[in-house]
């Protein structure tokens, strides 16, 4: 499901915001998605007909959701409850996650496939928050009419940078993956100490058993705060340096 949703999301609304050959687009996700359906396959997280049932499941979804989506980010950005509501999304999902009774499970343990999607939610949650963060601190604003005339309705042409832009990216590349690798490190340690201290467990004897109990909070607590970080203090840094993209969290 996440194989299709995030390309063809991405399709979807950058079709709306960028001009650019859609046909092109079109065939990169689609590429996108056969690859990562092929790699489940080869990998045997995942049989051919839970493939075609995710892919059924997601297309569904789609026509439901779309159509809401500014509906749903008006209110994710703008609700004073939208962090309790939406925490409540990502989080239920992740600790009750259907699985099959297993040896694994009965020891208390997890399969792949759960830890990738408490990954998503994770990540998912702390970009949430960096994104609701940012538009509660006037960071993201809602177009307007400016001292230089009304902001043009979308689409918009995708402009090349200059030289001096790929210097920034380039920089932005690599202190940013920098920044995003420290918060994994320092958030893991810290959760997983967090986690044993809690249930008064030596942390080397729980280290490498795949115990829900410990990985579940230390693994949503780690890639939420690298969700928020790529989304909110990472871009606050770079606003700090002052090598900020001029276009970044400018308009809702």
């Amino acid at each position: 499901m996440i194989g299709f949703s995030v390309p063809f999301s991405l399709l979807y609304f950058c079709s709306q915001r960028y001009e650019f050959p859609f046909v092109v687009g079109l065939a990169v996700c689609s590429v996108w998605c056969l690859l990562i359906c092929l790699s489940r396959l080869y990998l045997g997280m995942h049989s051919v007909l839970d493939i075609i049932g995710g892919l059924l499941l997601v297309t569904g979804l789609f026509a439901l959701i779309l159509p809401l989506a500014d509906i749903l980010d008006n209110f994710q950005l703008t609700s004073l409850l939208a962090p309790l509501i939406m925490g409540a999304g990502f989080l239920i999902p992740s600790l009750y996650y259907p699985q099959t009774f297993s040896e694994e499970v009965s020891q208390g343990q997890w399969g792949p496939t759960w830890a990738d999607t408490v990954t998503i939610l994770a990540a998912g949650w702390g970009i949430f928050m960096g994104s609701w963060l940012n538009y509660q601190m006037g960071l993201i604003t809602a177009p307007a009419i400016t001292t230089d005339g009304p902001v043009l309705p979308p689409p918009y042409p995708i402009i090349w940078p200059s030289s001096q832009q790929v210097i920034y990216t380039i920089f932005r590349t690599v202190a940013g993956l920098a920044c995003l690798a420290t918060v994994r490190i320092a958030g893991k340690t810290m959760a997983h100490l967090a986690v044993c201290a809690y249930y008064k467990r030596d942390p080397n004897e729980v280290k490498g058993k795949n115990l829900v109990k410990f990985e579940l909070p230390v693994k949503f607590f780690t890639y939420a705060a690298i969700g928020m970080s790529a989304t909110f203090f990472i871009p606050a840094l770079f606003r700090g340096l002052n090598i900020a993209r001029d276009t970044m969290y400018t308009e809702v």
